[in-house]
């Protein structure tokens, strides 16, 4: 490698990688690489240490528009790992056709990958073509649900996303049942969400990598949100006494 390129030698393991779960594929985007348990982060081109709000203001940046937008859930050569708790993971060339769409969105490591030949530009056209016949084309505008939606497709859930949903369930029975839980103000998803974070990961039990984390559930809102439709279950029933 050249001196006059950035020196991004400790994302080439991860550029081999033909899968990327969703979470660590956001923070590659930003050029950042967090710890196990996402509490501190380097950059991915210098080695020193980021901020944790300068890391989280990267990823929140890109995540906030990943989760606004439709994904491919049919086409194994683009996505795995698929469930309704977990990260899903993608093709690294479907994350990078997809920023590619958003013009606030820059991954200053593309051009130096391309260069020293960590990526490849027939592997990106192949990728492309199955994007372009799976996908709609980013950025999608969200349609009201209707009764004539198709059903939502069956995904095979494994053991440890199967536990952390049944986790999920067991302390939203908690959060229903309990009295002195019943004052608690949960006017919507994201209070909700939050909640859950503050008393189950970052206090009490401190469940990590669980799927309690906000961001986690915020996906998992997402996924359930089709299916509630789909058996005529407003996910966001408006108050009425107000």
């Amino acid at each position: 490698m050249s001196d006059s390129k950035p020196d991004w030698d400790a994302l080439i393991p991860l550029l081999y990688n033909e899968f990327w779960a969703e979470n660590k594929a956001i923070y590659t985007l930003a050029g950042i690489k967090p710890n196990e348990s996402e509490t501190s982060f380097t950059s991915l081109r210098t080695g020193k240490r980021v901020p944790a709000n300068e890391a989280k203001f990267a990823y929140k940046h890109i995540f906030d528009s990943w989760t606004q937008d439709s994904h491919p859930y049919t086409n194994t050569q683009i996505s795995t790992s698929l469930s309704y708790l977990s990260w899903n993971s993608y093709n690294k060339y479907y994350y990078l056709h997809w920023a590619a769409q958003k013009p606030f969105i820059e991954v200053e490591w593309l051009d130096w990958a391309y260069s020293e030949g960590h990526l490849k530009e027939d592997e990106k056209r192949r990728i492309a073509k199955l994007i372009d016949g799976n996908v709609i084309n980013v950025p999608i505008k969200r349609k009201r649900p209707s009764k004539q939606e198709p059903p939502v497709e069956e995904q095979q859930m494994g053991e440890t996303a199967r536990n952390n949903l049944l986790l999920v369930i067991g302390i939203l029975k908690t959060a229903l049942l309990d009295p002195k839980l019943k004052a608690l103000p949960f006017k919507d998803q994201e209070t909700l969400r939050h909640w859950i974070e503050q008393n189950y990961v970052t206090e009490g039990p401190k469940l990590k990598n669980k799927g309690l984390a906000a961001d986690t559930l915020k996906k998992l809102w997402k996924d359930v949100n089709p299916i509630l439709r789909q058996y005529g279950i407003d996910p966001e029933p408006q108050k009425t006494d107000e």
